[in-house]
């Protein structure tokens, strides 16, 4: 799917930890279909570690998606790994969002 200049690719995760590739076909209105349902979302590039950082942005945006993503289903929680003090082993997943619908 384009949006802008951006390519919107849909991948499923995979028990073993990675992703396989699924097409998004376009539907009615322009609305992707994804052939296996899926609960889970990763919102890959959505965020830098910058807009993370202070504690109120972070609010801020959390609030912002969780406002706008509930307009699509009963979403059940949103994850939005940032990085953790500089004694803290790396974070993973910095700059996704996962979205989970009941």
């Amino acid at each position: 799917m384009q949006i802008n200049d951006k390519t919107l690719t849909v991948r499923r995760a995979n028990q073993q930890g990675g992703s396989s590739q699924k097409t998004a076909q376009m539907g009615v209105g322009g609305v992707g279909q994804i052939q296996m349902p899926t609960r889970v979302l990763e919102l890959d590039n959505m965020l830098t570690e910058e807009d993370l950082q202070n504690e109120e942005e972070y609010d801020d945006i959390c609030e912002d998606i969780k406002e706008e993503c509930s307009k699509y289903g009963n979403l059940e929680e949103v994850l939005i790994p940032r990085k953790g003090p500089e004694d803290a082993p790396e974070a993973k997943g910095v700059g996704k969002v996962y979205l989970k619908y009941s």
